[in-house]
């Protein structure tokens, strides 16, 4: 473990300790990774001079995966500047939760979720929704929680929990699925678009794959409220985090509901560690879908899940 070299950041009478010359900040005080990915930039403010005036010393720029040397320097904000300084950091500090997103542990996104005309997978799905046990394991934790919801779907019996039926993470592991990618290398770099559609087929499933290039807003609002309408379909997207003003990349997660009258879509977020579930506008979310997977070269898009209806 790398030692660290603290700092502080003095507002007023108010002190923050921060441990900055270390790839993770530390600090002692309950702040959101992003405020944190923040701090590792902004090593030390100071803010003790006159009225109308700020000084801030000690901008330090420390970038992953780089050598470059720091610079301190001193910049002299006279009072015309106050307000352009606090719009700027306000605006650093706000993109937390992203403003066009809206968070389902809101007022407003929790009451969204109930006058949504097209709720009822959220209530079927959520609560199969586990944590991903590992960074790369979005696609397979949404695979579990999908088909464990689905009310036809053959669930497997594993030896931790015998003699219940139940989809793990592990348990998505078979010798039929790690033909397609092994463990291992899942675990390096998860799963493409493609490969999530054929782990669901040989698990037994009926996928489909749509790529966001292929869509248009319409197609996508059709798909989806179609799939939450029935309830042998279960819907997943693979989407860019960063087009959300997200802290991340490409991530898969599962669709839980939409609203016609903000025209939003519902992501359970299987990253609770970041995120809770959010709504995202039909609009953005087809933004997202519409990037490049690094790993296939093809863009990101949307898993239906389909399963046999009961005879």
């Amino acid at each position: 473990m790398r030692s660290c070299t603290p700092y502080q950041v003095k507002w007023q009478k108010t002190s923050i300790a921060i441990f900055g010359d270390c790839r993770d900040a530390v600090f002692f005080s309950e702040v959101n990774t992003q405020i944190a990915f923040l701090f590792r930039y902004i090593y030390y403010v100071y803010v003790n001079y006159p009225p109308r005036t700020f000084v801030i010393g000690h901008l330090k720029a420390q970038l992953d995966q780089s050598s470059l040397k720091s610079k301190n320097m001193t910049i002299l904000l006279r009072s015309k500047n106050v307000l352009l300084v606090i719009i700027l950091l306000g605006g650093l500090l706000s993109n937390t939760f992203a403003s066009d997103l809206v968070y389902i542990n809101s007022s407003t996104g929790s009451e969204r979720l109930l006058k949504s005309d097209y709720n009822r997978q959220y209530f079927a799905i959520a609560s199969y929704i586990d944590t991903q046990e590992r960074l790369t394991f979005c696609g397979i934790s949404s695979m579990s929680a999908s088909l464990n919801s689905l009310p036809t779907m053959v669930r497997p019996i594993t030896p931790e929990l015998a003699p219940h039926p139940y989809f793990t993470e592990e348990s998505i592991f078979t010798e039929a699925t790690t033909k397609i990618k092994s463990r291992d290398d899942v675990l390096k770099s998860g799963l493409t678009l493609e490969q999530i559609g054929l782990y669901l087929n040989v698990l037994g499933a009926h996928p489909k794959v749509y790529y966001g290039s292929d869509l248009t807003v319409v197609e996508l609002r059709n798909l989806i409220k179609s799939s939450l309408g029935n309830r042998y379909q279960r819907v997943m997207v693979d989407f860019d985090r960063q087009v959300l003003n997200q802290l991340g990349s490409g991530h898969f997660s599962p669709i839980g509901a939409y609203d016609s009258k903000s025209d939003s879509i519902l992501i359970l977020d299987v990253a609770k560690y970041k995120y809770p579930p959010f709504w995202v506008r039909t609009g953005d979310l087809l933004a997202s879908l519409k990037t490049i997977d690094p790993d296939s070269g093809k863009s990101r898009g949307v898993v239906q899940i389909s399963v046999n209806p009961i005879k």
